[in-house]
């Protein structure tokens, strides 16, 4: 996984991680859907497929999740071993409930990391 802080975006601030070398999170992306952060297939103005990160599901559209490339174990091992990974989406949490308050995230404790 690699993070890289790319001035050309219109944002200074703009940050992206590559995730297994094609998933792309992006910092600041509105976006829920399917989780907060998710990952965008090689491109982040890719809409889809999309990548759940803390289930390993990938999805071809909302709610059509495609069962055969479901990330294994040991690909989400190595995501979660990521200290900055963990790290950028705490941050995306704390940024999604503080400009989308109303949002009801799935779990009761957003920011608890899922152990891999």
């Amino acid at each position: 996984m690699k993070a890289k802080v790319d001035g050309s975006n219109d944002n200074e601030n703009w940050l992206e991680f590559l995730c297994l070398g094609i998933w792309v999170f992006t910092k600041a992306d509105p976006d829920s859907y399917p989780s907060v952060p998710h990952g965008h297939f090689k491109n982040q103005n890719n809409k889809w497929p999309k990548l759940n990160p803390y289930t390993g599901r990938i999805f071809s559209a909302k709610h059509q999740e495609d069962k055969k490339q479901l990330l294994s174990k040991k690909q989400m091992r190595k995501i979660w071993s990521d200290e900055k990974f963990k790290s950028f989406c705490r941050e995306m949490i704390i940024w999604y409930q503080e400009k989308f308050s109303y949002y009801e995230f799935p779990v009761r404790r957003p920011l608890r990391m899922p152990r891999w």
